[in-house]
């Protein structure tokens, strides 16, 4: 259930149990819940009741489960018994994994089929035996050898499809030569695969394993897929995962566990190769690609561990992976799938007493609660964080939770709490800094905890900086954002240094310095492109409008390119979406915001050579939320003071047409017709003061029609005396010429 809330997530924060019906029926769902019968028969009961009240609560939801055993209490209006292969099928499928299937004596193979009974993958396995045993009765005879002690149902006496299967799994299992089983072992811990050149090199100190893995295809028990480039993957499946994994553990448990520990070690190996040798700004979007497609294998680590907490090393190890995929989770928007890896790492660090760990698992929780907006997850986080600062009184260990209680405090508005807790880490981390100062590194790992702390010294300044700055004491500010710029380091450069530059852009802006914050935007906006950091590009383009607006920067335009631009727009079409949902109530402290990043989109556009691009934006946008969320208003289904912010951003919509209008008149007749300018005039004039005042509209047309259409006779003080007469009947003439 959880999964299927992430799955229905719509800005990272996981739909609620209250909504998820809702959720369901709006995006005309079909959910599949597959093999069922793999869980725990504890949780069977739990799990056929959920779906029970998922099925009553939504009404055009769809709901499929598929399963090998009966579920009396699930739902259903159809039940479909798929049973296995037909005789001509199976013999086909058999066909193709022994390739003396053709020249045996017929009928032989009919016996061993029968025992398959249809089940695909145990055909495949059997038709491997076949071939490694020179025949299907051979092959049937090894499995027979095996007994029926495996069948481990009650009252069991004929083989089901899962218990043929089973059999065939032992007999290549059991032929199998030490090496290919500790290779199958070590694969059996990776459920996402490993790219297969890693295993063809000597993948984890087993020597050379070419052998054991051609082994290991021979019998079937990897898949190798195709990525792209010529690269592939080798995995298990889950069946054999599963059975691998319970015959190491239960018959050579010591040795399958010295495994399990250079499996974890081999990941940390490979984190700690991305971290370091992948830590320029250059870098980061190959390194994000590599996290994504390891992600399951790091965080199977975390349950290896946390099952294993007597193995200090090996749970130490796993913590360090869970920390780095801080950038991950954060720069590709999963704040609250994050958040919950942290907080189960977190816990983890707790019971083994590695507060030091605990400390910094848990500042990285609360920074990924606190971009959730998930209060429930704030608050738990600093409860943890209490509680950690309340056994422990190492120096970093409390920077660490002053960081936390910072984080906090700058979310619930106490900005001048958050300020002395984010100084208290600075000084924190600083006196620890200088205390490494004049010592001797031997083995780089000084070298490591220095940049370490830089890093968080760097964090703790731009904390400090977003207190400062929501105390309107901008210079401060600026100068502690500042500051943290010169200790960023490594792999934190390229996540950090964006939004760094970004908070500078905001007080330089606010000292009334746009030129300089133009730039700045400009360059963070470049940063987050690269990088791929989503909801902070747009961000930049909205403040790098209201920038353009008070002041002209030629060179801005010639920063921006068609990729550029096409990015920020679904950057910003998805956050709107977000923010605008139709199957949710709207958050107006969001809608503020994310009208205003509207207008500064369609303002930065307008005044570059990228206003053609607003058309189909703009178009898709109204069409996907104010249109239906407006709909919705007037059939009574949302709450009238939703009007607002709807008719904002309808205003900022509509704009961005007749701008997209205007450019393609340029593009074809080389001017700007009478009309199109009257109706721009008229939008201006017709929308809320707000918007005219507070999003700058007024302030906008003026700047438009002098800067881009170059229209003389123009300033925004007339603008706004002609709004105002529009509005109350008094007959004006606004008189504009060609410069």
């Amino acid at each position: 259930m959880s999964a299927l809330r992430t799955a229905l997530a719509s800005d990272g924060t996981a739909c609620s149990d209250d909504d998820l019906p809702t959720q369901l029926d709006a995006s005309h769902t079909c959910v599949v819940f597959d093999g069922i019968e793999q869980g725990s028969l504890d949780d069977l009961d739990e799990f056929e009741d959920a779906v029970n009240a998922l099925f009553h609560a939504t009404s055009d939801a769809q709901f499929v489960s598929t399963s090998q055993i009966l579920l009396h209490r699930l739902p259903a209006e159809t039940r479909l018994n798929l049973r296995g292969l037909g005789e001509v099928a199976s013999k086909e499928l058999l066909n193709q994994y022994f390739s003396g299937a053709g020249s045996v004596i017929p009928g032989t193979s009919d016996e061993l089929l029968e025992f398959c009974d249809g089940h695909a993958l145990t055909i495949k396995f059997a038709g491997a035996l076949a071939e490694y045993y020179g025949s299907p009765t051979k092959a049937l005879d090894a499995v027979r050898r095996r007994g029926v002690e495996t069948v481990r149902l009650p009252g069991r006496r004929k083989h089901t499809r899962q218990t043929s299967l089973e059999l065939c799994l032992q007999t290549a299992y059991e032929a199998l030569a030490e090496k290919s089983r500790q290779l199958l072992w070590a694969l059996a811990q990776a459920p996402a695969g490993v790219w297969t050149q890693y295993i063809d090199r000597e993948w984890l100190g087993l020597g050379e394993v070419d052998e054991a893995l051609a082994s290991l295809r021979k019998w079937h028990l990897v898949d190798v897929i195709p990525i792209d480039n010529q690269l592939t993957r080798t995995r298990v499946l889950a069946p054999v995962r599963r059975f691998v994994i319970e015959r190491g553990s239960n018959d050579e448990s010591e040795a399958f566990e010295r495994i399990i520990r250079q499996v974890v070690h081999g990941f940390s190996m490979m984190v700690a190769v991305l971290e370091l040798k992948y830590d320029a700004p250059n870098d980061t979007p190959y390194a994000l690609q590599r996290f994504k497609n390891e992600l399951p294998n790091y965080l199977y680590v975390l349950e290896l561990a946390q099952g294993r907490q007597e193995d200090k090393e090996l749970v130490t190890t796993a913590l360090s992976i869970v920390q780095s995929l801080m950038r991950y989770f954060f720069v590709l928007r999963l704040p609250e799938q994050g958040a919950r890896v942290m907080l189960e790492a977190t816990d983890l660090a707790i019971q083994i007493q590695r507060l030091d760990m605990a400390s910094g698992l848990a500042m990285q929780f609360l920074a990924l609660a606190e971009r959730s907006g998930d209060e429930t997850l704030l608050s738990k986080g600093l409860t943890i964080a209490t509680n950690i600062a309340s056994i422990s009184k190492d120096p970093e260990v409390l920077a660490d939770v002053a960081m936390c209680q910072a984080i906090g405090a700058n979310e619930s508005g106490a900005a001048k709490e958050a300020e002395e807790y984010a100084r208290q880490g600075f000084e924190g981390y600083r006196t620890l800094l200088l205390s490494l100062k004049d010592r001797k590194d031997d083995d780089g790992s000084l070298e490591f905890k220095r940049n370490d702390l830089h890093n968080k010294i760097s964090s703790a300044l731009s904390i400090l900086g977003f207190s400062l700055l929501s105390q309107q004491r901008y210079e401060e500010a600026a100068k502690a954002y500042r500051h943290s710029l010169q200790h960023e380091r490594g792999a934190s450069i390229a996540v950090n240094r964006g939004q760094t530059l970004h908070q500078i852009g905001n007080c330089e802006s606010n000292l009334g310095n746009h030129v300089v914050a133009a730039k700045l935007y400009i360059e963070a906006a470049k940063i987050f492109h690269f990088v791929g950091m989503e909801e902070y590009l747009s961000n930049a383009f909205g403040e790098l409008g209201y920038s353009l607006l008070e002041v002209d920067v030629p060179e801005i335009s010639g920063q921006l390119d068609d990729n550029f631009v096409s990015k920020a727009l679904m950057d910003l079409k998805k956050d709107a979406t977000r923010v605008f949902d139709p199957n949710r109530p709207l958050n107006h402290q969001q809608c503020i915001g994310m009208i205003r990043k509207l207008f500064g989109t369609v303002i930065l556009l307008s005044l570059t050579d990228y206003g053609s691009k607003l058309l189909n934006f703009c178009v898709e946008l109204g069409n996907e939320t104010v249109a239906v969320i407006i709909d919705q208003i007037q059939a009574g289904a949302r709450d009238k003071d939703e009007v607002f912010p709807v008719s904002m951003v309808d205003t900022a919509l509509s704009l961005g047409v007749l701008i997209a209008l205007c450019e393609e008149e340029i593009k074809l007749k080389g001017d700007v017709d009478h009309n199109t300018i009257a109706q721009i005039l008229r939008a201006v004039c017709e929308a809320h003061e707000w918007a005219q005042d507070i999003m700058k509209v007024t302030d906008w047309v003026a700047v438009y029609l002098s800067r881009r259409l170059r229209f003389s006779g123009i300033d925004a003080a007339r603008i706004r005396e002609f709004a105002r007469n529009y509005s109350n009947d008094v007959v004006d003439y606004l008189d504009i010429v060609r410069q």
